[in-house]
């Protein structure tokens, strides 16, 4: 009866949605403490992993993308901008884990510091900005996803007010 459940397998399908680019997947076994990268099968998207087995994804998005969230099946992890690896325990059952990766564009997020707290640009993850974005070297530019839900925050202090944001010159 152990021989027969060791050789049996589940299937895992990783999939990186988004622009179709060369993005760097691993997945990784650990039966008994024993770690063993698993080769992808077909498409390159289904893995055969051992059932029970705990599995270690680890996604390396292109240079110029961002790995902006995960899914597991069709809910969203929680907390999962930019995040390198996932990790399931005790995979019993076939399931699909999915990247949706994007391009990284400049944008410029400029406000006085006069009257300011200090301003935050952080990503819209589950209707949670909770992932907070550093601005590049100039202190103005940041990196953001194309298409992804982005929240600014100007950090105004309670002495002042914000009189009009402006994009791209128009109020």
């Amino acid at each position: 009866l152990t021989c027969g459940a060791q050789g049996q397998k589940v299937s895992l399908r990783f999939l990186s949605d988004g622009d179709p680019v060369a993005h760097k997947k691993e997945v990784t076994a650990i039966v008994r403490g024993q770690r063993t990268i698993i080769t992808p099968q077909g498409d390159g998207s289904e893995y055969l992993i051992p059932v029970g087995a705990n599995v270690e994804l680890q996604l390396t998005a292109a240079d110029g993308y961002v790995d902006y969230l995960w899914f597991d099946g069709d809910k969203e992890i929680s907390r999962s901008y930019n995040l390198k690896s996932y990790e399931i325990q005790n995979l019993t059952t076939s399931k699909t884990i999915r990247v949706d990766c994007r391009k990284l564009i400049p944008v410029k997020f400029i406000c006085p510091a006069e009257g300011s707290k200090g301003k935050e640009v952080n990503i819209d993850e589950q209707d949670d900005y909770g992932t907070g974005i550093a601005p590049e070297a100039d202190g103005d530019t940041y990196m953001l996803p194309l298409q992804g839900s982005v929240y600014f925050d100007s950090g105004v202090d309670d002495n002042h007010f914000v009189l009009r944001w402006l994009l791209n010159g128009g109020a």
